[in-house]
């Protein structure tokens, strides 16, 4: 079974840095928004990794519980 992992953040060097991992499916989110979109559109049962870039503490805890609240009802 592949498994999907998704990056949310900026620095696009991450998929090269991933990209030879076997089975995996590399997906890249601008920002949490994004990434709740895409989590709508995964299969409920797929197996999904989330790596989140770090920034301003204050405003990634903001986002990531934005983006927990809005893909839980997903998954």
């Amino acid at each position: 079974m592949t498994t999907n992992l998704l990056y949310i953040g900026k620095s696009k060097s991450f998929l090269t840095q991933f990209g030879k991992l076997e089975d995996v499916q590399l997906i890249y989110a601008k920002d949490h928004k994004d990434a709740i979109t895409i989590c709508i559109n995964l299969k409920a049962r797929e197996n999904i990794i989330i790596l989140y870039e770090q920034g301003n503490l204050k405003e990634d805890v903001e986002n990531i519980t934005l983006f927990r609240k809005n893909s839980i009802r997903v998954m």
